[in-house]
């Protein structure tokens, strides 16, 4: 124990008394406090007393907050239920599922640790986990123990500060995949013909896409109310999180993405063949296919439903390709066209609704690096 010696605004002197004791759980060394009038003898038997009183307060505590991880996630996701998209509390639940099978069976909510966070960020990095993956499953995690603190299941968790990521050393064909997120004009018309070769509707849709810049959902919840001849309005998006009374995912329309994500897309002579060609051939289902139920949508299936993502990534996979295609890329692919074509990017983003410019700047700065053959053959013509 030590003693400092204060003086108050009033000019009274006062004496704090300080004692260093061990938080079993964390391992981490801590401090009580009390402050007295006097130092004496008395005094001194009587801080004691109370600053040991204090630290046995404090470890019982701990010890006595047992309630299992497990059930804190429960709360945690029921919480959540009340305001998530349907999209991102699947994702909660499924990384929580994922942690209770991952850390030790039936460890409690006072008991988890630095430790125990090290040793699974160790064990997906052995295992290929991406950086990105694992700073989002301890994000989700680091979330449910605040919940914890927050109602009272835990008193520390100023442990969370220290958890470290570390840097992932990238191999040469992850860089390079990082940096082919879009395709060049001939490969995007290659990539077409082959989905069109083996789905017209699902190719035409996603030319569409990167003729407009949308997000797949985007794409997939547009309905006819939402085109007037000339431009779309994005107001919503197709996700597959919602489930039926059987367990099954459904789709189902929700809002947007962002608030930046409501806008008006300008479409070009083609995006508006396309869309036109799809009302029309919807219209012709509507009256001579018996399977066909008419819900609005443009994109939609051969019965009426929204063209499922599912579908989409099932057949890009299938194409084989050196290098693999999603559905973003298409996205991507109209952000670099229009960047290269000296679009300013504040003009870019609104069009594709991004509120944050660091996914366009990123792209942009891909893009001017593939163009610095072109600036050289410039200046070489130049000085020639």
């Amino acid at each position: 124990m030590w003693i400092e010696e204060r003086t108050q605004k009033d000019g009274t002197i006062v004496y704090a008394y300080y004692e260093r004791y061990t938080d079993p759980r964390t391992g981490k060394t801590k401090k009580v406090s009390v402050t007295l009038p006097t130092n004496t003898r008395a005094a001194i038997k009587q801080a004691t007393m109370i600053l040991s009183q204090k630290i046995e307060d404090k470890i019982n505590r701990t010890e006595t907050t047992n309630t299992p991880l497990r059930t804190v996630f429960k709360e945690f996701l029921d919480w959540h239920a009340l305001s998530d998209k349907p999209a991102t509390l699947y994702n909660r639940k499924q990384i929580l599922n994922s942690l209770v099978k991952e850390l030790p069976a039936n460890i409690t909510v006072n008991k988890i640790g630095i430790n125990h966070l090290q040793q699974l960020i160790i064990a997906w990095t052995k295992k290929g986990i991406s950086r990105g993956y694992i700073s989002k499953k301890i994000q989700v995690l680091k979330q449910a123990i605040r919940y914890a603190k927050r109602y009272g299941y835990v008193d520390d968790i100023s442990y969370l500060e220290q958890v470290e990521i570390p840097k992932i050393k990238k191999t040469p064909e992850q860089i390079q995949r990082h940096r082919h997120k879009y395709m060049e004009p001939d490969e995007l018309k290659h990539v077409l013909k082959l989905i069109r070769e083996r789905h017209q509707r699902i190719g035409l849709a996603l030319e569409f896409q990167s003729l407009t810049g949308l997000r797949f959902g985007e794409l997939s919840a547009l309905r006819e109310q939402d085109y007037d001849g000339e431009k779309i309005n994005v107001n919503g998006t197709i996700t597959n999180y919602a489930t039926s009374p059987d367990g099954k995912h459904l789709p189902e329309r929700v809002a947007p993405k962002t608030a930046g994500s409501y806008r008006d897309v300008l479409l070009s002579e083609r995006a508006k063949e396309i869309i036109n060609h799809f009302i029309a051939e919807n219209y012709r289902f509507k009256h001579w296919y018996r399977g066909y139920e008419d819900k609005g949508y443009i994109f939609t299936t051969n019965t009426g439903n929204p063209i499922r993502l599912r579908e989409v990534n099932r057949l890009l996979k299938g194409l084989n390709l050196d290098k693999p295609v999603t559905t973003h890329m298409f996205r991507h692919t109209h952000i670099s066209t229009l960047l290269a074509q000296g679009v300013p990017i504040n003009v870019v983003m609104e069009r594709v609704g991004h509120t944050s410019s660091k996914i366009t700047l990123e792209i942009y700065t891909h893009v001017m690096k593939s163009q610095q053959e072109q600036v050289k053959s410039v200046l070489d013509k130049l000085y020639s």
